[in-house]
């Protein structure tokens, strides 16, 4: 069982370190969004690659205890960033305007200062909670892992919530553009009418003598009367 854990963490290490090569190598692609990919799989790379190299370091307490409070940092952090994600998707389904540009203070506030302050706190109220003879991570007996269990619960919650209005907000888009075309389709028939009219009102001028003679005749009865020989020969 600890093989394939070990397996596991080494193929995600792989991944995560080709991903954030791959956002590197593309400068162009800058944006809030980008940023925020980066920043969660720093976050879940430390974790891992702290827990690869140190969840069995029981010989000294000491690093030991400080392995598991980097440790609850960082997988905190982790889904502290997952929740940015969520959030900042909420605001682009909300906000008609861009905002995958501008400052980003407080996301980084809520992706590595929140985890800070609840680490912080654990670690100073109860620093004997981490570590023990066996593992180099946080105790489940107590309250001390409801403060990492309880904002995992808000996060997946909410990140939930963000997915379900995103997929109708999709939803609702895709049956908009279905209706676009049969709704184009009808102005563009009135458009051709339009157009149409005159070219078929003088067909039908051309057909008439009479509408002719009137024609000839419109312009003519304009004329000044000091030339009434002019207007005698062209009736």
């Amino acid at each position: 069982m600890r093989l394939v854990t070990y397996i596991g963490i080494s193929v995600s290490l792989v991944l995560l370190l080709t991903a954030f090569i791959l956002f590197l190598c593309l400068s162009n692609l800058k944006s809030n969004s980008i940023t925020t990919h980066k920043n969660l799989i720093v976050a879940v790379f430390v974790a891992e690659l702290t827990f690869l190299l140190g969840i069995n370091r029981t010989a000294d307490q000491r690093l030991c205890q400080l392995i598991a409070i980097v440790l609850h940092y960082f997988f905190s952090a982790s889904f502290s960033w997952m929740f940015v994600e969520g959030l900042h998707m909420y605001h682009r389904l909300r906000e008609k305007r861009s905002i995958d540009t501008g400052k980003m203070s407080f996301y980084f506030f809520m992706g590595w200062g929140c985890p800070a302050i609840v680490v912080g706190v654990s670690a100073g109220l109860a620093n004997v909670g981490y570590g023990n003879q066996r593992f180099c991570r946080m105790s489940t007996n107590g309250t001390l892992i409801w403060t990492f269990t309880i904002p995992i619960i808000i996060i997946v919650a909410f990140n939930t919530l963000v997915f379900i209005m995103a997929l109708f907000i999709s939803l609702q888009k895709q049956s908009r553009r279905r209706r676009r075309p049969h709704h184009h389709h009808y102005h563009g028939d009135e458009q051709s009418n339009l157009t149409n009219a005159p070219i078929t009102q003088g067909r039908r001028r051309l057909s008439d003598p009479r509408m002719i003679l009137t024609t000839m005749k419109t312009p003519l009865a304009h004329l000044p009367r000091s030339h009434p020989e002019v207007v005698s020969v062209a009736v």
